[in-house]
C-alpha cells in the first residue's frame, strides 16, 4: 500500500506537502481503490497516508490537514480530530460559528440538543410547560396522550378528570393537583 501511496505522491517543495496525482472525490480529496473482506473500496488517501504511519484510525474520529491541502498525503501534515474539533477549526462561516457558541442569546448554557438545534435547559422547560398548557395536556400523562389517540378519544378529554392524570399543568404555568374524593 505505501508503495502506491508513494507512486501517486508528489513532494511540493515549498510547502512540504505530497500532493496526490491519483483520482480524487468530487470534493478534491485524493481517493484509490482499495481491497476489503466485502469487496472494493474508495477510500481517502490521506487517510491510507496516515494508517500507514500512525495506525488505525479510531470510529468517530477524521484525518485533519494541518496544511489545509486537501490533495496532500505528508503524514506529517495530518492529524487525527473529532468531527466537532473538525469543524471548529475550519474556515467555513456560520457552521463554525455556530458550533463554537458554548451559551444561549439568554445568557444559559447550552445542555439540550433538541433535533438538530441547542437548547438550554431552563428555557426549554419553560417552552414545553407552556405547550402543553396551551393544549391541556399534563405532563404525567404522555404515554397514555398515545393511547388515547390509538383509540380515536381526544386526549385533552381523557386527561381532565382521569384518576391517571392527577395534575393539571394551568394556562399560567402552575400545576394543579387533582383528587378524586369518592
Amino acid at each position: 500500500m505505501i508503495d502506491k501511496l508513494l507512486e501517486y505522491a508528489e513532494p511540493e517543495p515549498n510547502t512540504g506537502c505530497w500532493l496526490w496525482t491519483g483520482g480524487t472525490t468530487n470534493s478534491g480529496y485524493g481517493s484509490l481503490w482499495v481491497e476489503t473482506e466485502s469487496g472494493r473500496k474508495k477510500v481517502g488517501a490521506h487517510r491510507i497516508a496516515y494508517q500507514c504511519v500512525y495506525g488505525s484510525i479510531p470510529p468517530k474520529m477524521t484525518i485533519d490537514h494541518r496544511c489545509k491541502i486537501k490533495r496532500c498525503v505528508n503524514p506529517s501534515h495530518l492529524r487525527l480530530l473529532s468531527h466537532r474539533e473538525n469543524i471548529l477549526l475550519a474556515d467555513r462561516g456560520v457552521i463554525s460559528e455556530n458550533m463554537a457558541k458554548l451559551t444561549a442569546p439568554c445568557g444559559h448554557p447550552y445542555t439540550v440538543r433538541w433535533g438538530n438545534a441547542l437548547r438550554c435547559l431552563p428555557c426549554s422547560q419553560t417552552y414545553m410547560r407552556t405547550w402543553r398548557a396551551n393544549r391541556g395536556i399534563t405532563q404525567r400523562c404522555a404515554q397514555t396522550t398515545l393511547n388515547s389517540d390509538e383509540m380515536g378519544g381526544d386526549a385533552r378529554d381523557v386527561h381532565r378528570g382521569s384518576p391517571m392524570g392527577g395534575e393539571e399543568i394551568t394556562r399560567d404555568g402552575s400545576i394543579k393537583v387533582k383528587r378524586n374524593d369518592s
